[in-house]
């Protein structure tokens, strides 16, 4: 691994500088190492986030991540990793079942130098974290400025970090001073060490708990030994309203009070309105009345109260405003899913793009999944491909990935990109195993099959129908049965294409009627009537069926170019297709 002191200290000296990564990474490729190269892309990116670019990025990382990542490339289904310009910028850990040597690997992985210029730091509750929490102290990165640990250990070696200045904790009680500490987000249990001065320069504390908990008089003491807080949050409090009265000869020097999911009352909101209009109310998840919300709005102006705490953070204040959260990832994917399942993706996106980036135990690569499917059914296909290629770095034999990115690329127009997945996700099937619930390996073997099919490999469509016979029983999956069918006349086999489609019911999936069209070109009328079917289905390989060989003698019927030229249904009858999935 090739080092450079002096363009090391210069990036130090610099770090928003890309110039000082662009130079540095100039001069590794110029040693021959992999990662200079990576530099450039990564800057790429950094610049032009497009899916498209990010995907590439992902391409280029999964066939270099052991020159990028050393003996830390292992800890992948554990991590999630944030680049800046070719280097590790923000690591998160969390626990997985199954991985060996996980210290051995994250000590590997801090050592390396893609991870020399770190800033932020997250651990969950993993392996020998207190020795590996040891070791990040001992090298002491010289520009990390955040850390989140969240497990209840003793973490006084931070102190003799140079650059920390926020902090979020599920730890034993601090017991060494951090002077230089902007912002914390932690339990009540720090109350006293904050109180006796633990961390003078507050400008942002969160206090928060697992369930609900009783404020006290104590918090205007917290209040009175930070001189410079201006944002304070409280979360999940009871005796909200005399917290409030507490704090009210405070409330001028505040910017920002949240108290949201406390019991706040009448009295509490009597209270609220002696404060300071510029103060910004956060009252989400309170019971307030219309007549409390209007006053307090008419006095504030800019009050929050109608969504989800978590929801509200990500929406004004981006991912980066719940990095010191502990376990917020699993709070942002069930809010997410919660959103997504209801049909309600769009509003859901921001909260499970969130969760992707801030793992938490117990998620596994469901994240992934759920943001990609997401952005599928909205048809944003490259944003589809690039989270489903994320996900198959972390689970390479995950069948519902494949699928996934298969999808997304043959409904983007490329189909040839997607045959070069086909041996790969073959193979996913093969091994029988899925951590998704809800059949993927079938998902998986329709969309390898309807890549053949657009490609026009009628024979290797039915030999991979056949070596996976016990996913393709006609009866159970009708999709299958409709695209061997249109294969089959394809290759002038329509006796056996009528057998095949004999009695299978109409499936989920709309291709039944696509095949039904097929197997009656030479009755015009019925096979446009089956089309608009599809069509009316939302059928979501519609793309094809203008350039279908097998319609090939529909093509100049007026009712054929009106229906696939956008004519010839109505809007109203369309519904929902359920795919596969």
């Amino acid at each position: 691994m090739h080092r450079n002191a002096a363009l090391e200290a210069a990036i130090v000296a610099a770090p928003d500088d890309l110039a000082a990564r662009l130079v540095y990474g100039d001069w590794l490729q110029g040693a021959g190492d992999i990662r200079g190269e990576w530099v450039t892309l990564s800057a790429s990116v950094d610049a032009t986030p497009t899916p498209r670019l990010r995907a590439a990025a992902v391409a280029f990382f999964d066939r270099h991540r052991r020159a990028l990542l050393g003996e830390g490339a292992a800890l992948l289904p554990a991590m999630w990793i944030g680049w800046r310009a070719g280097f590790i910028d923000e690591l998160r850990l969390v626990p997985f079942d199954g991985l060996r040597g996980y210290a051995r690997a994250v000590l590997a992985l801090l050592a390396h130098p893609s991870c020399r210029f770190v800033r932020h730091v997250a651990f969950g509750v993993i392996p020998d974290v207190e020795a590996i929490l040891a070791a990040l102290c001992e090298q002491a990165p010289p520009l990390l400025e955040s850390l989140l640990v969240d497990a209840n250990i003793d973490v006084a070696a931070i102190a003799t970090l140079p650059a920390l200045r926020r902090l979020g904790l599920r730890a034993s009680p601090m017991t060494v001073p951090l002077p230089e500490l902007v912002e914390l987000c932690t339990g009540r249990n720090q109350v006293d060490w904050i109180v006796s001065g633990g961390c003078p320069a507050l400008a942002e504390l969160v206090l928060r708990g697992r369930g609900t908990w009783q404020a006290t008089a104590g918090v205007a003491q917290l209040v009175a030994a930070l001189p410079r807080l201006r944002r304070l949050r409280l979360l999940d409090v009871r005796g909200v309203d005399g917290t409030l009265a507490a704090l009210t000869s405070h409330a001028a020097r505040l910017e920002l009070i949240d108290i949201s999911r406390g019991d706040l009352s009448g009295t509490g909101v009597s209270e609220l309105l002696r404060w300071p209009a510029h103060v910004k109310v956060r009252a989400l998840g309170c019971e307030l009345s219309e007549l409390q919300v209007a006053e307090l709005r008419e006095r504030f102006g800019d009050l929050a109260t109608g969504e989800s705490w978590i929801a509200h953070r990500v929406r004004t204040d981006g991912r980066a405003a719940l990095r010191l959260v502990p376990g917020v990832g699993l709070e942002l994917y069930n809010a997410g899913t919660n959103l997504s399942v209801n049909g309600r993706e769009a509003e859901a996106l921001p909260l499970l793009e969130a969760a992707v980036t801030l793992p938490a135990e117990g998620l596994d690569t469901w994240a992934w999944a759920n943001v990609a499917l997401a952005h599928e059914r909205l048809g944003h296909f490259d944003d589809a491909e690039l989270f489903g290629r994320e996900g198959l770095l972390r689970a390479p034999r995950e069948p519902n990935f494949y699928a996934i990115v298969l999808d997304a690329l043959r409904r983007s127009g490329r189909n040839a990109e997607a045959e070069k997945l086909l041996l790969r996700a073959e193979r996913a099937i093969a091994t029988g195993s899925s951590r998704h619930a809800g059949g993927t390996a079938a998902a998986c073997l329709l969309d390898c099959l309807f890549v053949l099919a657009q490609a026009g490999r009628h024979r290797d469509l039915l030999a991979m129908a056949k070596r996976h016979a016990k996913l393709v029983d006609d009866k159970r999956r009708p999709s299958v049965a409709a695209l061997r069918a249109m294969s089959l006349v394809a290759l002038g086999r329509r006796r056996e294409a009528r057998a095949v489609t004999q009695g299978v019911r109409k499936g989920p999936h709309v291709v039944i009627h696509h095949a039904r069209a097929v197997m009656n070109v030479a009755r015009p009328a019925v096979a446009i009537a089956e089309l608009a079917k599809a069509k009316a289905g939302r059928y979501p390989e519609w793309h094809w069926i203008a350039v279908d060989p097998n319609l090939a003698p529909l093509r100049t019927h007026p009712d054929f170019i009106a229906l696939v030229s956008g004519a010839g249904v109505e809007a109203g009858a369309a519904t929902e297709v359920v795919r596969d999935r």
